[in-house]
């Protein structure tokens, strides 16, 4: 089991200066297998699923700020930050934690460890990283982020410039972002190639292996690796993952044979640099809850590809409008005198990221809602069936609004 932060410590994390947040937690651990070899078994647990703040965009000068923070150092640079904020350390950021945080709340230790992280950070070169980390409002949030150890995946300042300026601007997508990078626990090199994986606190899995003697995790290079501070370590990447979360899930209860309702819909990240030496596809895979086997053959419409723009980086909105279930459940499969056993039906939905250069998926986010099949629309519950009605009727109504104006 990967272990994540504890009910305890997460029960700590003080609000953002942003506004408030909203966490929501499953503790579900599952396992999921990619491979035939009983080795590869990764249980993963579902942590942070929607994280977002209120904020203030970015000043002026972002692109040039960050573009000349690429090719040089910025340690005696303008008071700015690479992201056009203004520079503000964390310790003043965990400083106004403090003020706010619960009685009870952080403690000295991981003060301690956020402080180290940044010294270590800013010395690495890595201004990016901190200026992320305090636009969002993370950096307040990392003393108790630190208590139990973290890994910090970070990109280069010059993979940061290679996001566009309109991204750059979203505080709750670059979170979003930040939140794919950054891991429970202590992982150094050795750790990630022997585990091979590293599982981010978004909930995100990225593949971590060894290519012609270069380490990659996910869709990223590492640069430099074990660069440790106080209850942590910092690997630099020489891009930004390509980050994959949940617009909007598919409700629990579906139908065998039918497209799930609403259309599952994800966020695609990718930066230049990451996505523009391969073609990636995104796959939707489909596991038994109970047991955790991968079920090959068992989805209709789930693959769809990415078309990344040379040298640039782009948020991508991947719909899977036709996905439905084909394969058959247990308890579905009538015999006389057996009973419905709702627990057979249940599964789970992964959706991986599929590098058709090197055959091998890199990253993968799961679905926090579990898919319970049923054999027919009648066995639906009285809401969900309203609610398919609904979307029935205002598909017909718009349609035919279509037809019209187009006559």
């Amino acid at each position: 089991r990967v272990r994540l932060l504890s009910a305890a410590t997460l029960s700590r994390l003080p609000a953002s200066a942003h506004g408030s947040r909203h966490m929501d937690f499953i503790d579900t651990p599952w396992p999921v297998r990619h491979t035939s070899d009983p080795s590869d078994d990764i249980d993963l647990k579902d942590f942070i699923d929607n994280l977002g703040d209120d904020g203030d965009g970015f000043l002026d000068n972002t692109g040039a700020r960050l573009e000349a923070s690429a090719g040089a150092s910025v340690a005696q640079g303008s008071p700015r930050s690479i992201f056009g904020m203004r520079a503000s350390s964390l310790e003043e950021l965990m400083a106004e934690a403090g003020r706010i945080a619960p009685p009870g709340g952080v403690n000295g230790a991981g003060a301690r460890a956020a402080a180290d992280l940044e010294r270590v950070a800013r010395a690495a070169g890595l201004h990016g990283l901190c200026d992320a980390l305090a636009f969002t409002g993370l950096a307040a949030e990392l003393p108790a982020l630190c208590e139990a150890g973290v890994t910090v995946l970070a990109p280069s300042d010059a993979a940061w410039a290679q996001i566009e300026p309109r991204s750059r601007a979203d505080p709750v997508l670059i979170r979003q972002v930040l939140l794919a990078h950054i891991c429970s626990g202590v992982h150094m090199r050795s750790d990630l190639v022997a585990k091979r994986t590293a599982v981010a606190l978004a909930g995100q899995t990225h593949a971590a292996a060894l290519e012609g003697g270069e380490m990659h995790v996910g869709t990223a290079r590492v640069l430099r690796a074990d660069l440790p501070f106080d209850s942590g370590v910092i690997h630099e990447l020489g891009s930004v993952m390509a980050v994959l979360h949940f617009a909007r899930e598919a409700h629990e209860e579906q139908v065998w044979k039918k497209s799930l309702q609403p259309a599952p819909r994800l966020v695609v990240v990718t930066a230049a640099g990451a996505a523009t030496t391969s073609d990636y596809e995104l796959h939707g895979c489909l596991l038994h809850a109970a047991t955790g086997q991968l079920l090959p053959d068992a989805l209709r419409g789930h693959v769809r590809s990415l078309q990344p723009r040379l040298h640039q980086s782009q948020v991508q909105q991947v719909t899977f409008s036709d996905l439905c279930v084909m394969t058959k459940p247990p308890s579905l499969q009538r015999r006389r005198g057996a009973g419905l056993d709702d627990g057979a039906n249940r599964y789970r939905l992964l959706f991986s990221l599929w590098n058709s250069s090197t055959l091998s998926y890199v990253s993968w986010q799961h679905m926090p809602t579990p898919l319970l099949i049923r054999n027919s629309f009648h066995m639906l519950p009285p809401e969900e069936k309203a609610y398919r009605r609904q979307e029935y009727a205002r598909s017909r109504s718009g349609g035919g609004t279509a037809r019209r104006a187009a006559a």
